[in-house]
């Protein structure tokens, strides 16, 4: 959704083009202005092509050279977050004897964006939530302090997208790595097997870049030495919008409207029976059972052979007077409880039920655990289950993805599956309403509600809901839920 296809106009890490770079700041500060809802390529493809040719002419002998064109679109997002630009001067260290080369460098400087997560987001209220692949990079400098040291210092001018608290302060103080290849070691108390610097559960080193902060209580770790602050300036991006979701093409050839949820546990290893679990997962799946229910489903069919695999499902249904301008005849709903960890033999049942949500359903919901991405990155999927998801890029789907930190994890993967010739980035027929930040298992099913409330509502009056209006229902907005793909949706 952020990025079109990368087109590599010049090498990158490039040191050899010897042209002034006075104008790097005065052009990067121009391009939040140039268009607030798209930005290059497609609404401004002379424009944009302009710029990043100034760019490339004018980046600095030793800068990057404009080494991805980016489309940016806003998003829909609640009052409490706004889509932004973070932009500021990093460094990094590499020691080496010999000059480090172009890949070394490009290493450094991705690792340290890597880690650039756990600090922006502690605390959880307040925090800035980002992706870590949404960015440009220019103006790429190398020093070294004297001739006999083995310490190396990169400089780069950075340009990232994030989902900021509003209102928007126009600064913000954030941390770097001095060498993140060491800062695990850095963060490790010798007194204690707890490390202070990282979430309280989370303590391994693979988690390290998603939770550390220097401002953890305990944590001692030392600025200028293990971290460096670094002022950043912060600069918005329009992002309300009356943009809806498209129900009317929604529908398969028989008038039928197919929604998969699947409910990942919270303790992978509790029981999946909704009746006995104590699992919060399992409480939200009798929770919206009751709202089917209520809203006029009926119970089609249900399994306990399920529940000796570890998981349960039920279907639902519910019939309606179709119309000529909504010929919705029937919405069959799937319900799934499992585990939903990657990496546990439990899991294959849900990352099969996956598959056919995302490869035959409409409206895919789902509420559990992100596993940091790995839970429904559709390539851990098929490396741990060996089950091979596709995307119909010809049909429309709304993906609703209901954990922490959904905007940071999967829009880049599943926009790239849904892309085709004639819908290069995607959004033409995927819309994603993820999290920019943690999200709580307590809300999810009453925000699956909100969601299929506002497709009943369309069925039965013909009246449409704005994402807007859907997500600033949700409660626990400080999760910061936002709409991606939306920008070549039709208005209220």
């Amino acid at each position: 959704h952020r990025l079109s296809k990368p087109a590599q106009v010049a090498d990158p890490y490039s040191n050899d083009s010897g042209a002034p770079s006075f104008l790097t700041p005065f052009l990067l500060y121009l391009l939040p202005f140039l268009d607030t809802r798209r930005v290059m390529l497609r609404t401004k493809p002379l424009l944009g092509t302009f710029f990043v040719t100034l760019l490339c002419l004018f980046g600095g002998s030793d800068s990057i050279q404009a080494a991805t064109q980016f489309e940016w679109n806003g998003v829909v997002s609640t009052n409490a977050a706004q889509e932004a630009w973070l932009i500021f001067e990093g460094e990094v260290r590499i020691q080496h004897d010999f000059q480090p080369n172009k890949e070394m460098i490009r290493e450094a400087i991705h690792q340290q964006i890597h880690y650039l997560p756990g600090p922006m987001q502690y605390p959880h209220d307040g925090g800035y939530a980002t992706t870590g692949h949404d960015f440009g990079l220019s103006n790429i400098r190398i020093r070294k302090i004297n001739s006999e040291s083995s310490i190396w210092y990169v400089q780069y001018h950075y340009q990232g997208l994030v989902l900021a608290p509003t209102p928007l302060a126009s600064k913000k103080t954030i941390y770097l790595a001095v060498e993140p290849s060491k800062l695990y070691q850095a963060t490790l108390d010798p007194k204690s097997e707890h490390n202070p610097c990282t979430d309280e559960q989370l303590q391994s080193e693979d988690d390290l870049w998603h939770f550390w902060s220097p401002e953890r209580p305990g944590c001692k770790l030392k600025k200028d030495i293990d971290y460096i602050e670094v002022i950043a300036q912060v600069s918005g991006i329009a992002s309300r919008s009356l943009k809806r979701p498209e129900f009317e093409r929604m529908m398969d050839s028989k008038g039928v409207i197919r929604v998969s949820m699947l409910f990942g546990l919270n303790d992978p290893v509790e029981n999946a029976n909704p009746v006995r679990s104590i699992d919060i997962a399992a409480r939200n799946f009798q929770h919206y059972q009751n709202e089917l229910l209520l809203a006029g489903f009926e119970r089609t069919q249900h399994s306990d052979f399920q529940v000796r695999m570890n998981s349960y499902e039920e279907s639902y249904e519910k019939t309606y007077s179709a119309t000529p301008d909504r010929p919705v005849k029937k919405v069959e709903i799937q319900l799934f409880l499992g585990s939903s960890k990657n990496r546990s033999p439990r899991s294959k049942r849900f990352s099969i039920r996956l598959k056919e949500a995302f490869e035959k359903s409409a409206l895919v919901i789902y509420d559990g655990h992100s596993g940091l991405g790995r839970n429904l990155r559709l390539s851990a999927i098929r490396n741990e289950h060996d089950i091979q998801i596709h995307f119909d890029s010809n049909r429309y789907q709304i993906f609703m993805l209901d954990s922490c930190n959904s905007y940071e994890y999967w829009k880049r993967e599943y926009f790239a599956t849904k892309a085709s010739g004639r819908d290069p980035v995607g959004s033409k027929n995927l819309d994603l309403i993820v999290n920019g930040l943690q999200s709580q298992f307590m809300t999810g099913a009453s925000r699956s509600g909100i969601l299929l409330r506002a497709l009943d509502r369309w069925i039965s009056t013909g009246q449409f809901t704005s994402y807007a209006e859907i997500i600033d229902q949700f409660a626990d907005s400080g999760s910061y839920p936002v709409v991606l793909g939306e920008e070549d949706n039709p208005s209220l």
